[in-house]
């Protein structure tokens, strides 16, 4: 019976381990993204365009892939209000590639929701 409890106690220990792990190597990884984003100097000035932001957030989960050749920029095509009632006409999700850089259309958006989840997930925890 202790032998199972002290079982169980190791393999908790090991899966605390395990994520603390997984989250170190990710806020390294986001960091070198960061890292990258000043080097371009995507920082500097105004981020009020879509397509700024957007290419911020890439370059940042893109991580230490940017130090391998990958340059993502994003494309972002927001529609303008047209003044007549209905919903707006939405283009498919997708992206594109263009030489080493890889052009993210409205799938960003999404991806930007995921990274603001990621982020509250680890300041609770």
């Amino acid at each position: 019976m202790i032998s199972a409890a002290h079982d169980a106690l190791q393999e908790t220990r090991l899966l605390e381990v395990a994520v603390r792990l997984g989250t170190a190597l990710l806020v390294i990884w986001l960091i070198i993204g960061a890292i990258a984003g000043a080097q371009r100097h995507y920082y500097n000035g105004s981020i009020a365009s879509c397509t700024k932001a957007s290419t911020i957030v890439v370059t940042i989960l893109a991580g230490p892939l940017n130090y391998v050749g990958v340059n993502p920029k994003v494309a972002c095509h927001v529609p303008q209000p047209s003044g007549r009632p209905g919903p707006p006409d939405r283009r498919p999700a997708g992206c594109s590639v263009r030489g080493r850089e890889v052009l993210v259309d409205e799938a960003v958006p999404e991806l930007a929701a995921r990274v603001v989840t990621a982020q509250q997930v680890l300041e609770v925890g």
